[in-house]
């Protein structure tokens, strides 16, 4: 399970997401239909499609889409062998949506439910969400386990102000037992 946790968690720090949307409505509703969109493209394996989201300072930091596409093919192959299904990702309403050098910045929560051993597990973690065009695209960065200051060696101009709450405990739930 720790195995597991850490994966999970190493991956969405370096496998970060964008993506590209109509702004209809207000930014909040923006956002979160992207973050929607990139939920379900991991959830629907369509890795090709969830890479494409990927922050363009992270695809960098780990050589490129190529590596990236990689990467994630890979380790989510190897959590599927040990049994591990993803069944569904949804997010939380976002915090204040900051303007920052140009940019718009906000963090809001994800949760990750999944079939393990024995189970289902449910991870939450907290997600910078920036976008550089007001709006039309958002990029997203899983925050778990660090603080903005630690963010920042990254994505260098990321508002002190980001608000980034501790994660909870993930939340796991035993199958009833058959007799």
């Amino acid at each position: 399970m720790k195995k597991l946790l850490t994966l999970l968690l190493l991956y969405m720090v370096l496998c970060p997401v964008s993506g590209m949307a109509q702004v209809s409505g207000n930014l909040e509703t923006a956002l979160l239909q992207r973050a929607d969109a990139m939920g379900k493209a991991f959830i629907a394996k369509d890795y090709p499609a969830f890479i494409k989201f990927t922050h363009p300072a992270i695809a960098l930091l780990m050589g490129g889409e190529k590596n990236v596409l990689e990467y994630t093919t890979k380790s989510f192959a190897e959590l599927e062998a040990e049994g591990i299904e993803f069944r569904k990702v949804t997010f939380a309403a976002p915090s204040e949506i900051l303007t920052v050098d140009g940019e718009l910045q906000s963090t809001l929560q994800q949760m990750i439910e999944m079939k393990v051993q024995g189970g289902t597990l449910t991870v939450a973690t907290t997600l910078i969400a920036v976008s550089r065009d007001n709006g039309v695209n958002w990029y997203f960065v899983d925050a778990s386990g660090t603080d903005v200051a630690m963010m920042r060696k990254t994505v260098a101009n990321l508002s002190p102000r980001l608000n980034l709450p501790p994660n909870p405990d993930p939340v796991f739930i035993e199958d009833p037992v058959k007799p």
